[in-house]
């Protein structure tokens, strides 16, 4: 974990989960303490809050960036740079080989990235292996809701700043994955909670000293929802207060 983020209380931390998510999905902040706040919810404590925050992000051109996000953007524009090569050149491969044999030299372009499939900030944990399983084991992410993908690694990110040697992480194959993406659907659409309700829920979990060690799936989330709400409204955790005071 950064030793900025560690010296964050709960609030703090919420505030910073968010504005790493916006700052990942536009290219950066404003560089204006009333639009970030507004993300945040307009908390009552916001200059304490941006005065931790703040020092995770630096300015550039007129908006705010986070090194360690923008390490990870590079990372997946070099990915997919290498996807794409890789891509030509397999296909020139067997055009090679189709022209060898006397058949047709009409092979399938390479498969890129979407432009619009929802890249997780922290890339999903994905399988390694290239036996036959490869293709049956790979992860499908555009049957998935962008929320429901962004929540998910937002557990995963959390869990491994927790404990970054999980065994739990270690053995989340593609498949699991895509379990853990419909608990969190199921989350919205059949307990009817929130975007919100559950991503602060998350966060909550996860600085909890006893639910940290027993919340460490998003089926046992689900599982747990009540409970971890319940506790969230007994020790006031603010970063939820707005829709703990429901009834």
């Amino acid at each position: 974990m950064d030793d900025k983020v560690a010296v964050m209380n709960l609030e703090q931390v919420g505030a910073y989960m968010k504005l790493m998510c916006f700052c990942w999905n536009n290219d950066g902040l404003p560089n204006d303490k009333d639009e970030l706040k507004n993300m945040c919810g307009n908390p009552e404590s916001w200059e304490v809050i941006w005065r931790k925050v703040g020092k995770c992000f630096y300015e550039n051109n007129g908006k705010l960036y986070n090194k360690r996000l923008e390490k990870e953007r590079k990372k997946q524009e070099a990915w997919r740079e290498k996807s794409k090569l890789g891509g030509e050149k397999s296909a020139k491969s067997r055009r090679k080989k189709a022209k060898l044999k006397g058949g047709s030299t009409k092979v399938q372009p390479p498969i890129e990235p979407k432009a619009n499939t929802p890249s997780p900030v922290f890339s999903l944990q994905s399988s390694s292996s290239n036996n036959k399983r490869e293709s049956k084991d790979s992860l499908c992410l555009e049957k998935f809701q962008d929320e429901d993908i962004r929540l998910t690694q937002l557990l995963i990110d959390l869990m491994t700043e927790n404990n970054p040697k999980s065994s739990i992480l270690r053995r989340l194959t593609p498949k699991r994955q895509e379990v853990w993406i419909d608990e969190c659907r199921k989350l919205r659409e059949i307990d009817e909670r929130t975007p919100e309700q559950i991503e602060q829920i998350i966060i909550f979990s996860q600085n909890d000293q006893f639910w940290k060690s027993n919340i460490l799936s998003i089926p046992k989330l689900r599982e747990k929802f009540d409970q971890l709400w319940l506790k969230a409204k007994k020790e006031k955790f603010s970063g939820i207060k707005e829709w703990l005071n429901e009834p």
